[in-house]
């Protein structure tokens, strides 16, 4: 589900509000999630197919089978996608945006998000997107450093041409 930031800023300040927090924290908790209904977190702006992820991911950090501990100590993109490509909704962008965003992991491929697509257009001069089978060559090149290469076709697709 793609949104605007302020879109996204807007759902997550109604979430906050709804789901009750950990004790001292302002973040999303678990139980609170757990504990929240369905139709309270449609209203809030989240669609069914994200309430029921949030819900099944919830669950999975209650039982234990999931923790930030154990997230943690993921050092590749291959044990990331081994703990979290069975959770309902989350596929390879999600587990790839979580190992750059959150893991900080330095050589995470990109192959199938538009604006990396875009951005790598731009800079090889490609006269059409790249599919993502082609990305998979492309970024293969940028080991070690295929996340350093994702940021920069993200912000050469944010880059307006000059006049």
């Amino acid at each position: 589900q793609q949104l605007s930031t302020k879109a996204a800023s807007t759902i997550y300040t109604r979430l906050q509000k709804a789901v009750p927090a950990a004790d001292d924290d302002t973040c999303v908790c678990p139980h609170g999630m757990s504990t929240a209904t369905e139709d309270e977190l449609r209203r809030v702006g989240l669609s069914l197919s994200k309430v029921r992820s949030m819900k099944e991911l919830s669950s999975r950090f209650i039982a234990g089978t999931l923790s930030d501990d154990i997230l943690a100590a993921v050092d590749d993109i291959a044990g990331l996608e081994a703990l979290l490509l069975d959770v309902r909704g989350i596929g390879p962008w999600t587990t790839q945006m979580f190992a750059i965003f959150f893991l900080r992991l330095p050589d995470v491929a990109v192959t199938g998000d538009l604006g990396v697509r875009k951005g790598c257009a731009k800079i090889y001069g490609l006269s059409s997107l790249p599919t993502p089978k082609a990305m998979e060559a492309i970024v293969e090149s940028w080991s070690p450093h295929q996340t350093l290469g994702a940021c920069l076709c993200w912000k050469a697709a944010d880059l307006k041409p000059s006049p």
